[in-house]
């Protein structure tokens, strides 16, 4: 199963980091990341400020193979010098559905907690979500954090957009609608946080 790692950071000099970003997500896609991209948490209390490197992987030792390798390689190790990168943290989730792209130059991000659905509701409660925020959003992806030092289990909504004004309206009718009310009801799912965010590579 894919997953995706976020490497939580403080960056800086962000104009250094985004002129090396090329470089960067190049040597990534070299040691397996097959998708690579970084957002600023604009509104989520204390985190506010905070980046977020993501990438996604095959699998877990694919993750924990390229991490270590980006890691060790001296081009990574001055360019994260000279944008004044300060590691935070990272985590790894599961990617359990996405929809769409990530070209929406904001983003809203929702945690929450429940039980592991059945195929069938998770079709069910993921289709109905993107029936109803797709005309708001450019792309939606659905994970559960697997590592990390809190949350084990939870899950995490992303989605990208263009309007967090339009995508909160849309999201209004979702979280209004009866059928997936009683369904986030029958898995015991209940959220826990949101944060919004921008996208910068």
């Amino acid at each position: 199963m894919a997953v995706i790692t976020g490497l939580q950071a403080n960056i800086g000099d962000l104009d250094t980091f985004l002129g090396a970003w090329e470089g960067t997500s190049s040597r990534l896609a070299s040691y397996g990341a097959t998708e690579s991209r970084c957002v600023q948490i604009m509104m989520a209390g204390e985190l506010s400020g905070r980046f977020n490197i993501a990438n996604q992987w095959n699998d877990i030792d694919a993750a924990m193979t390229g991490c270590a390798d980006n890691v060790a390689d001296s081009e990574t190790q001055s360019a994260m010098a000279a944008a004044g990168v300060e590691m935070l943290g990272r985590t790894l989730s599961t990617l359990e559905h996405s929809v769409g792209d990530t070209s929406g130059k904001f983003g809203s991000y929702l945690m929450g907690t429940g039980d592991i659905p059945s195929v069938d509701d998770f079709a069910e409660m993921t289709g109905r979500a993107w029936e109803h925020i797709r005309d708001a959003a450019s792309g939606q992806t659905w994970t559960r954090r697997l590592v990390g030092p809190s949350g084990v289990g939870d899950w995490a909504v992303a989605t990208y957009t263009d309007s967090l004004n339009d995508l909160m309206a849309a999201s209004a009718t979702l979280f209004a609608n009866a059928d997936q009310l009683a369904l986030m009801n029958k898995t015991n799912s209940a959220m826990t946080g949101r944060a919004f965010f921008r996208k910068v590579a």
